[in-house]
């Protein structure tokens, strides 16, 4: 993510993950430290609601990019996690190129709205509680 960072910084990029395990503090206060203001944490795994699926569904893999009215979109199930990172999951992804009326980019962007509506921005001096939060510690070095 950090070669990302300049444009994670942007006004309109967010990143919305899953406040629960495998996801812990350090990683979200790392996030913050390439992006403040622009991380949320998602607190449950029931919503969004995903009408077309007809279940929540927070456990997506999606990023989008844009450019202009270009349009790069990922999905699939990318993990950012270690095994994933180093191969020990098969992870397989699809990626499409488009212009951002098209329907694929629409739903996308959608359903990272409602994913950033239904979150909480991050803040590392006032983190949520997680699920289990007697496993984790919330020291951020600030």
């Amino acid at each position: 993510m950090r070669p990302h960072a300049p444009r994670l910084r942007l006004p309109q990029s967010f990143i919305v993950v899953a406040w629960e395990w495998p996801t812990t503090p350090d990683v979200v206060n790392r996030l913050y430290d390439l992006c403040p203001g622009n991380v949320y944490v998602h607190l449950g795994v029931k919503t969004p609601y995903e009408t077309h699926l007809g279940r929540g569904l927070m456990h997506s893999k999606v990023f989008l990019a844009s450019h202009g009215n270009e349009c790069l979109l990922w999905i699939g199930s990318h993990n950012l996690t270690a095994s994933a990172m180093v191969g020990v999951n098969c992870e397989a992804a699809i990626v499409l190129q488009g212009i951002g009326d098209e329907a694929p980019f629409q739903a996308a962007r959608e359903h990272l709205e409602r994913c950033r509506q239904e979150a909480v921005q991050y803040d590392p001096l006032n983190p949520p509680e997680p699920p289990g939060a007697e496993q984790w510690t919330f020291d951020h070095p600030r």
